[in-house]
């Protein structure tokens, strides 16, 4: 495929493109790749936009991800408790207003972090030299050597990131003594349950394996942190067995 087949071009004539010229470039790498590298400041649904302004195909690849060009309007959730599901997450995202560039910005972190894990995997992990009766040292063993299950082996091989949501604040009040509370600490994004249950059924759907943890010990008020883990491929189909529509991305499972 190329500019030149496109419908109503003549290829003897400068060709004028009506397009976005800080998106365009965009549209270019398709036709170069047959997929999309789209930075994290440029909207997402902006470029499908573009992308169906140019006749490209109804599925366009975009950050490694499947984007349909065209929602299929009379298909609806077979599951009532995935409607209800879809229809509580919109609610609560359309008066959320920072929240795709929220959920960018932590795949960024999550990234980086199991970036830097990778990077420890270039030589083996030595253990400790032993001491002989002799006094000669000798080899031992490795140090992530010992068995474990496919089910252990990402959380033991990448350890998760983890984000401090909420924290525990006190002060001393004279009528009651220590007055205690617990408290978010982004309250632009994530600043109550409902949108922390947003984030995520979204960071689940985009294959994550999350979980929510104590913050704090010691006291009868604890603060809140999301650990973020990495799947195996077969776990992540495990995790998602139907398929899903939303705001245009098509993520068939099986």
């Amino acid at each position: 495929v190329s500019l030149m087949e496109d419908i109503g071009t003549d290829c003897q004539r400068p060709i004028f493109v009506d397009a976005n010229a800080d998106r365009f470039s965009y549209i270019l790498d398709w036709y170069r790749y047959g997929e999309m590298f789209v930075p994290t400041n440029c909207p997402t649904d902006a470029v499908i936009r573009d992308a169906r302004f140019f006749l490209l195909p109804d599925e366009v690849i975009i950050n490694g991800m499947s984007f349909a060009l065209h929602t299929k309007q009379a298909e609806k959730p077979t599951v009532p408790a995935q409607a209800v599901r879809e229809s509580v997450s919109s609610c609560i995202k359309a008066a959320w207003p920072t929240f795709d560039q929220f959920v960018e910005d932590l795949v960024e972190q999550i990234q980086e972090h199991y970036l830097a894990l990778a990077e420890s995997a270039a030589n083996p992990r030595q253990m400790t030299h032993g001491i002989g009766d002799n006094g000669e040292l000798y080899l031992r063993g490795h140090e992530d050597a010992s068995a474990c299950t496919k089910a252990q082996l990402t959380g033991q091989a990448f350890s998760p990131k983890e984000f401090v949501l909420s924290e525990r604040g006190a002060q001393y009040n004279r009528f009651s003594g220590i007055d205690a509370w617990i408290r978010w600490m982004d309250h632009v994004n994530v600043c109550n349950k409902e949108r922390l249950w947003v984030l995520i059924m979204e960071l689940e759907r985009r294959g994550f394996d999350c979980e929510l943890l104590a913050h704090e010990s010691g006291s009868s008020l604890h603060g809140c942190k999301l650990r973020v883990g990495l799947c195996l491929g077969d776990q992540i189909q495990k995790a998602r067995p139907c398929d899903v529509q939303l705001a245009g991305l098509v993520q068939e499972c099986s």
